[in-house]
């Protein structure tokens, strides 16, 4: 009992932490203002609200643990470097930590048109901001895979599922956890904007009307669509191959 007792006073404890910290800062976002990289340095201005989400739940909200180094691009033009960034999958929004007051800031999506991360290899993934019309509708941070004629994009998406049951950290029996998934969606020429499965019987099911073409690529060019790269490589093929978009 003392045990529980004492990591359900540590639990509040972070709460309070969270928010003290995080009430440093809430701005709102303005279209017409125009700001610097320079003054990132000297007092942000970067749109947003505070930042409070704990939870005991099994699994990560984080498409990264870690802070991560990115940039970010506003819809105003402004332009910021050397952030220190997470994405929470879970709750669909870019965590600022504004190392100056030592606050976590919720970053206006409104304001946010794409940002970077430099991932934990050391590679730079670009995320954008883009409506899907999925259930429900709503603007989602997008990474970008591919950028040709053939767009590939990668939704994060962190779900809460059903688990058996466990104690957490406080001592409260929980039954769900934290799941992420990767859905991933092509933006083509006459299409727009359609979900895809990264295998090759739905390639081939996306697009009939090139049936036998896709199932001769795949063949020749061995395309299993496993891993990212792989996919890319995938989509590269289709673009110069099937459809003649170069």
């Amino acid at each position: 009992m003392k045990m529980i007792l004492k990591r359900k006073i540590l639990f509040l404890f972070l709460i309070v932490l969270y928010s003290v910290g995080a009430n440093a800062q809430n701005l709102r976002y303005s279209t017409g203002r125009k700001l610097t990289t320079a003054s990132n340095t000297l007092n942000y201005k970067i749109p947003g609200k505070s930042y409070v989400f704990l939870s005991t739940v099994y699994g990560s909200v984080f498409l990264y643990e870690n802070w991560l180094s990115g940039s970010l691009n506003l819809e105003n033009g402004a332009v910021y470097d050397s952030l220190s960034l997470k994405l929470n999958t879970f709750l669909e929004e870019l965590i600022l930590f504004n190392r100056r007051a030592g606050a976590l800031i919720t970053v206006d999506k409104d304001a946010v048109k794409e940002f970077t991360l430099i991932n934990e290899l050391g590679n730079k993934e670009i995320y954008q901001k883009m409506y899907l019309d999925e259930i429900p509708a709503g603007y989602r941070y997008l990474n970008v895979l591919y950028d040709g004629k053939i767009k590939l994009f990668l939704w994060n998406k962190t779900d809460e599922i059903a688990e058996s049951p466990y104690y957490d950290l406080t001592g409260s029996l929980r039954n769900t956890k934290y799941v992420l998934k990767k859905i991933y969606y092509l933006d083509l020429p006459d299409k727009g904007m359609i979900r895809f499965i990264p295998q090759k019987r739905s390639v081939i099911e996306l697009f009939p009307e090139h049936k036998k073409e896709i199932k001769r690529l795949q063949r020749r060019e061995h395309l299993t669509y496993k891993g990212n790269s792989e996919i890319v490589r995938a989509i590269k093929l289709l673009e110069t191959n099937i459809f003649n978009l170069n």
